[in-house]
């Protein structure tokens, strides 16, 4: 069986993210942004302005990260080691989305938009904060 160029390794192993809607709004211009994590999200006070739509100020959920993307359709997200790749296509789009927490063992991750031929599109460097639930093999051990 070929290898795809989007997802390189064996399918199993992958652990498969489910992308949670919380917002939707199309169309809108600009240039294609990946944000994670509320406090990247909070910190960027100009977004609603730049693509012409108010966001919603989702409740703080410690089981789930919340992502932002602009200009690509997030499709599907699958986790293996330090990154999250998170199969995507251009579209003049703006979505928030919900990520379990729950999978990451690591705590450093790396998320990427990647299209159907494993091109990226977007990425950007996240750090789990303090208190993110933690799987067995991330938890300290005594």
């Amino acid at each position: 069986m070929p290898r795809s160029p989007l997802y390189p390794y064996p399918p199993l192993q992958y652990i498969p993210l489910y992308l949670e809607p919380v917002f939707f709004h199309e169309p809108v211009a600009g240039k294609p942004l990946l944000l994670v994590g509320e406090e990247n999200i909070a910190s960027r006070p100009g977004l609603a302005q730049k693509y012409g739509c108010a966001l919603p100020q989702p409740a703080p959920c410690r089981e789930k990260i919340l992502i932002l993307t602009a200009g690509v359709e997030p499709l599907e997200a699958k986790y293996r080691g330090c990154y999250v790749t998170i199969k995507g296509r251009y579209r003049p789009c703006l979505g928030l989305y919900y990520l379990p927490a729950k999978y990451f063992y690591r705590s450093c991750l790396v998320f990427q938009v990647k299209d159907a031929n494993g091109e990226k599109l977007l990425s950007q460097f996240y750090r789990l904060p303090a208190g993110s639930p933690a799987p067995a093999s991330r938890l300290p051990r005594s």
